[in-house]
């Protein structure tokens, strides 16, 4: 149900009640309690309208919210090489890899992984890739460092995914 429906349920449960008062002295009693029993209808129908209005109304509230967030990001956002816009440090430089400019223009502030190529990204939401980006590493850290680190992380990723889930070898312990 939706707003309209809600409100004319309520309409019909006060023009029901109004009708009663009308011509309460006339009514037989039957006809009295079926008269009260369309009005606990359609009130009970209002209520039901309302929650789902409510339910709706919520909902709008909450992605309202996080599209004032995202839009906040996005004028953060520091433009750097290429077009390619990327997080602000605290001193307002650029930092890791760009945000995803798709997503970017859906509304979406999604930053990019590096892949395996030094210049390469891949946004993690749409899957796409960008070629060539700039990855702006934490201060402090080498890009010798950097390059061990992602090498390391490369073959944890590799080995989770050979490895047998049930153990080495299961099938020949039975």
């Amino acid at each position: 149900m939706d707003l309209i429906a809600a409100l004319s349920s309520l309409k019909t449960a006060s023009e029901v009640v109004k009708a009663i008062r009308a011509a309460e002295k006339s009514l037989d009693e039957a006809t009295l309690k079926q008269r009260l029993a369309d009005v606990t209808v359609a009130l009970a129908d209002g209520r039901v309208a309302l929650a789902e209005v409510q339910e709706v109304l919520a909902g709008k509230d909450k992605e309202i919210s996080e599209l004032k967030a995202a839009i906040q990001q996005i004028g953060e956002l520091v433009e750097g090489p290429g077009g390619y816009y990327y997080l602000p440090n605290e001193d307002g430089t650029p930092k890791g890899a760009p945000v995803c400019p798709k997503c970017k223009a859906e509304g979406r502030v999604m930053q990019t992984v590096q892949s395996r190529l030094a210049n390469k990204a891949q946004c993690p939401t749409c899957k796409n890739e960008y070629q060539p980006v700039s990855i702006y590493l934490p201060s402090g850290v080498t890009a010798a460092e950097e390059t061990s680190r992602r090498r390391k992380e490369i073959a944890d990723q590799s080995r989770a995914v050979n490895r047998n889930p049930f153990g080495r070898d299961s099938w020949m312990r039975r």
